[in-house]
Parts: C-alpha cells; sequence; structure tokens
C-alpha cells in the first residue's frame, strides 16, 4: 500500500496506533504515570477504531471499543481514589 493509496481513516488510525505505542513506551519509562498511560490509551484506541469505519473489521473494533473502556474505567477510578499523579 502507498501513500497515496491511504485514506484519511487510514491516517486516523496510523496515528491511533502511533499514541498508543507512545503510551506503552511512557508507561514503562516512568513511575506513577498510570494516568498518562490510561488517557492515551483511550485516545489511541478510540482514533483506531474510528479507522475502522472505512475497512470494517469487527473483531478489531470490539478489541479498540475494549480498551477504550477499560481505560475509561480506570481512569475515572484513579480519579475518584485521589492516588494518581497528574498528566
Amino acid at each position: 500500500m502507498f501513500l497515496d493509496e491511504l485514506s484519511s481513516y487510514d491516517y486516523i488510525g496510523i496515528v491511533g496506533v502511533g499514541i498508543l505505542f507512545y503510551g506503552y513506551f511512557r508507561f514503562t519509562q516512568e513511575e506513577n504515570k498510570m494516568l498518562f498511560f490510561l488517557v492515551f490509551n483511550a485516545i489511541g484506541s478510540s482514533l483506531v477504531a474510528i479507522s475502522f469505519l472505512d475497512k470494517w473489521n469487527l473483531s478489531g473494533f470490539l478489541i479498540e471499543a475494549g480498551w477504550f473502556f477499560i481505560s475509561i474505567f480506570g481512569i475515572v477510578k484513579l480519579k475518584k481514589d485521589k492516588h494518581c499523579k497528574e498528566i
């Protein structure tokens, strides 16, 4: 696939994957960055899920939707517990 053949949904998905990788990388490099990781995971997974609107893939969409909702649950729990370091 060449760059001129990519749709805007492909670019959204690629940005989402980059955000997911960056979030995981930062999570492994620093302590007390759980909130940062969860926010980046929620953003990245939602962007990848949006990319499925162009080329539908049910299992891919379900895994990204699952990661999004798990991340939101974690963010709410961390904020509720107030034991997290800000981004």
